[in-house]
């Protein structure tokens, strides 16, 4: 048990290190999505671009729909993106580049810098955040603030310290909530004031940390927990995770149909059991069931689809890379609903199969197997089939093998008596 504790305290160190450690080139697929960890940020995609990693430093490159980076380091750099930009990261900058939707930043340093055209609204939260570029909306929240851009439109900034320096430029409203007094430049150009000071500053800089680092740190906590319960799927139910593969490979249509009716009928079910009190352990019993498949489906199908895209690679490293893609898609709004539908149907639909498949066995075995005097057929009392258990073909008509040597006698069949039969079960009775 110590040697297998140790192995899994390092392959959870290994799977931390996986996304500062792994890349692979950028690759559309059919869809014209791309995913990669490639530091480059690789070429240009025609639709969504998905990066996760350690440092992305992408200059020059084209996006036509959304870009969603989450790593230590992101910068973005005289680049095109058609529709939004999102991101997590601990320092993030983009300068120079074009949006054509939304901007959506959460870290410790963010920075949209000068050159930035955002076509939609900005949206920054973080410790030290700073905006430069021109938008249509501006929302920040964080400690240390400065505006110092366009704002075609209202802006709304709340920190411990804000600055508004000379070039800022704010069509309509501007509405300051900060600790003290601002700093607003007299040159630059705001077209209403308001202005909403905290006695507390100390408790607003704690509230405001505290949602700057929910907003950066749940994802991703969350995104190390999937990581951390493929791994523990892959080390505790190896045989579960291939037959998972096998059978999303072989009967995709069925398994997913499997899920969907076991998604639908399961919790009316346990809401029926409710009503009537004899049935409500029942009834407990099939929501925790519920439960507990939504909670592994996005680790589960991550380590055993994972299986399948990544043939060559190592079950573990397969599993963390799989899961980390589906939890990346999943941050994408209207894509991942799809992500999380598929994950409950696939999970719930495999599982419903193998229980399927288990019952079915188990009553083969019975019908095929029970003798009438406690054996596994018409045999001798204690015997396994009419002439031994060390037959030669399994499942046969009178027991659970057809024919081989003499069965075991009406006594104990582990006795020293060669009147019982051959010692050895698996013998030919000689």
């Amino acid at each position: 048990m110590a040697k297998k504790l140790a192995m899994f305290v390092m392959v959870l160190a290994l799977a931390c290190l996986a996304p500062c450690s792994m890349a692979f080139a950028v690759t559309e697929d059919t869809a014209g999505n791309a995913i990669s960890t490639d530091n480059g940020g690789g070429q240009s995609v025609s639709s969504d671009f998905v990066w996760a990693g350690q440092s992305l430093d992408m200059s020059g490159k084209t996006v036509g729909g959304d870009l969603l980076a989450i790593g230590e380091d992101v910068n973005v750099t005289s680049s095109e993106i058609a529709r939004n930009l999102r991101a997590a990261a601990n320092n993030f900058s983009v300068n120079s580049t074009y949006v054509g939707g939304n901007v959506s930043v959460a870290g410790n340093s963010v920075q949209v810098g000068t050159g930035s055209n955002v076509i939609g609204g900005t949206y920054l939260f973080g410790n030290t955040v700073g905006f430069y570029g021109t938008t249509n909306a501006l929302t920040i929240a964080g400690s240390d603030v400065t505006v110092d851009g366009v704002v075609n439109g209202d802006a709304t900034v709340s920190g411990e310290n804000v600055t508004i320096g000379p070039n800022a430029v704010i069509t309509g409203h501007l509405n300051i909530e900060c600790s003290g007094s601002p700093s607003v430049s007299p040159v630059s150009q705001v077209g209403s004031l308001d202005v909403t000071t905290s006695d507390n500053g100390e408790g607003y800089s704690i509230l405001q940390g505290i949602t700057g680092f929910s907003l950066v740190m749940i994802p991703v906590f969350f995104l190390i927990g999937y990581i951390l319960l493929a791994l523990l799927i892959s080390w505790l139910m190896p045989r579960e995770v291939d037959n998972g593969a096998a059978e999303f490979k072989n009967r995709p249509v069925i398994l997913l149909l499997a899920g969907l009716a076991t998604v639908l009928v399961l919790p009316a079910v346990a809401f029926v059991l409710i009503l009537p009190i004899a049935t409500i352990p029942i009834s407990l019993s099939l929501l925790f069931i519920a439960g507990l498949l939504s909670t592994i489906s996005m680790s589960f199908a991550g380590a055993s689809i994972g299986r399948l895209v990544f043939k060559k690679m190592n079950p573990y490293g397969s599993a963390v890379l799989f899961t980390l893609i589906l939890a990346a898609v999943s941050l994408i709004p209207f894509a991942g609903i799809i992500v999380y539908i598929f994950v409950a149907l696939y999970t719930a639909g495999y599982f419903v199969l193998a229980c399927g498949k288990r019952i079915k066995a188990n009553k083969a075995y019975r019908s095929n197997g029970a003798g009438p005097q406690g054996g596994y057929g018409a045999g001798s009392q204690n015997g396994y089939g009419q002439n031994g258990y060390d037959g030669n073909q399994y499942n046969g008509t009178d027991g659970y093998y057809r024919s081989g040597g003499a069965g075991y006698g009406p006594q104990d069949p582990f006795a020293n008596d060669d009147s019982q039969g051959p010692q050895d079960p698996f013998s030919d009775g000689r």
